[in-house]
């Protein structure tokens, strides 16, 4: 699992090749859409999304039913017991992955 509140956190994961080029494009992309419906004005490096909630990127292995770390705790069912308010299926060329949104 990893998590992402800042610009520099995808930049990091960019450089250090963690996932596709494809993907890490999308998560900038995300992080930048994000800032901008936050209506944040400054600089780019200076928006951090830990005070608005935070990107996770789930990873083979992640145990969906107890995200506690992220707020979606073991008792409730994790990822699975959560009501997220969209899901949506994203694919880029042959690249396919979920995005779950939950408030």
């Amino acid at each position: 699992m990893r998590t992402i509140k800042t610009i520099q956190g995808v930049r990091i994961l960019q450089k250090a090749r963690v996932f596709s080029v494809h993907f890490t494009k999308y998560l900038e992309d995300e992080f930048l859409g994000l800032k901008e419906a936050f209506d944040f004005d400054g600089a780019d490096t200076s928006f951090i999304l830990d005070l608005h909630g935070f990107m996770v990127v789930l990873e083979k292995g992640d145990n969906l039913r107890d995200l506690s770390i992220v707020g979606l705790n073991r008792l409730d069912g994790g990822l699975l017991g959560s009501l997220p308010k969209f899901v949506e299926k994203v694919q880029c060329d042959q690249e396919l992955w979920h995005k779950f949104v939950v408030i």
